[in-house]
C-alpha cells in the first residue's frame, strides 16, 4: 500500500492547472500538493511550502513526490509521461495523451514494464452526469440506443496557447482539442470501439489545424455523430435517440455547475424523466479515481487504453483529410 496522502507535482503550471486542477486538490486530503514546475510567476500564487522546480529533470531527481499531474502543451506528454513511469512515478496525463499512436503505446508500456498507474485526463468519465446517462444506458430505461449525438463549440484563444497553432506541437485543431472528449465520451457510454464513416473538416489554415469537423461512427450497431467547432461562442449537448424516446443533456463538457437531463418518452409504460445534476467536483473525482487506483495497490490502465483508441482513430481522420502531421 501507498501511503497518504500522496505527494503530487504538477509538469506544467499553466491557466489550466490555476483554474481546475488546484481547487480540485484544495478539496481532497487523499493527495498534497508539494511542487510545480514554474517557469513563470504564475506560481508566485501559491503558498510558500509548494517547491518551485526551474526544470523537468529538476522534478525528476526529486525523492519528494509520488505522482506528477501533466499538463504541458500536447507534444509534451508522452515523452514526460514515459520519464516519470520510468522513475516510478504515477502519472495523470491530461488529454489528449499525446498527438499520436505510436507514442500511446510507448507510454502504456512504460506502465506495464515499471508497474505503476497512467492514467489519462478525460474528465468527463467523471462528471455524475455523464454518469448518470451511462447509469440510466444500463438500467434499460432508454432501451436499445439508435443513435449518439455531441455537440461542442467553443472560442479558442490562441493568445493562452500560443503552441496550439503548430501541427506538430498540438497534433491538430479542434478534433484533437475537444473532439477528443467528444470520441472517449462515446467510448465511455457504449465500450465499444468505433469505426469512423464520413468526416468532413472546416475553415483549415495554413498549419493544417482545422477549426471545425463534423463525422460520423458507428459504434457496434449504434450511430455516432460528433460536431466541434473552435471558433464559437461555447456551447455543448448530448443527444440520445432510443427505442423509448430522446435524451437529452445541456452543457455535457461542463465541470462547474448544474447541468439537466432530459429523458422525454414515447412509451405509454415508460415515464419522462428529469435530473438535475451538480458536476462542480468532475475533476475532483477524477483526482480521487486516481489515487485510489494507485493505494489499492493494482494499476488500472483502461482509460489510458481507451484514450489510445481515441488518438488512433483521431489519425485515421487526418490521414483521410490529408492533414497529417508533417
Amino acid at each position: 500500500m501507498v501511503k497518504r496522502p500522496l505527494k503530487i507535482a504538477i509538469c506544467g503550471f499553466g491557466r489550466f492547472a490555476e483554474r481546475r486542477i488546484i481547487p480540485a486538490l484544495e478539496k481532497t486530503s487523499k493527495i498534497e500538493l508539494v511542487a510545480v514546475i514554474d517557469r513563470g510567476s504564475r506560481a508566485s500564487k501559491l503558498p510558500k511550502n509548494i517547491l518551485r522546480f526551474k526544470s523537468f529533470d529538476e522534478m525528476l531527481k526529486s525523492t519528494l513526490i509520488d505522482c506528477v499531474y501533466i499538463a504541458t502543451p500536447n507534444y509534451l506528454h508522452a515523452p514526460q509521461a514515459i520519464e516519470c513511469l520510468k522513475n516510478g512515478l504515477h502519472v495523470l496525463c491530461e488529454k489528449p495523451m499525446a498527438i499520436n499512436k505510436s507514442d500511446c503505446s510507448q507510454m502504456i508500456d512504460a506502465a506495464i514494464k515499471f508497474n505503476v498507474q497512467l492514467s489519462i485526463g478525460h474528465m468527463l468519465r467523471f462528471s455524475p452526469a455523464i454518469i448518470k446517462v451511462r447509469d440510466l444506458m444500463n438500467i434499460g430505461t432508454l432501451g436499445k440506443i439508435n443513435s449518439l449525438e455531441l455537440f461542442f463549440n467553443y472560442d479558442i484563444k490562441f493568445t493562452e496557447r500560443s503552441w496550439a497553432k503548430s501541427k506538430n506541437n498540438s497534433g491538430g485543431g479542434a478534433l484533437m482539442d475537444a473532439g477528443v472528449h467528444c470520441i472517449d465520451t462515446i467510448q465511455f457510454l457504449l465500450d465499444s470501439d468505433i469505426k469512423l464513416k464520413n468526416v468532413k473538416m472546416f475553415n483549415i489554415d495554413n498549419n493544417k489545424i482545422e477549426q471545425g469537423i463534423k463525422s460520423t461512427f458507428d459504434a457496434g450497431d449504434t450511430h455516432c455523430l460528433i460536431e466541434v467547432h473552435s471558433n464559437k461562442e461555447y456551447f455543448s449537448c448530448l443527444v440520445i435517440n432510443s427505442e423509448n424516446g430522446k435524451l437529452k443533456l445541456e452543457n455535457f463538457a461542463s465541470t462547474d455547475s448544474k447541468v439537466l437531463i432530459n429523458f422525454t418518452s414515447i412509451r405509454e409504460n415508460v415515464k419522462n424523466q428529469s435530473f438535475t445534476i451538480d458536476v462542480a467536483n468532475t475533476y475532483l473525482n477524477q483526482i480521487e479515481n486516481f489515487v485510489n487506483t494507485i493505494t489499492s495497490g493494482k494499476t488500472d490502465l483502461k482509460s489510458a487504453e481507451q484514450a489510445e483508441k481515441a488518438i488512433e482513430l483521431i489519425e485515421t481522420i487526418y490521414a483521410k483529410q490529408n492533414l497529417s502531421s508533417t
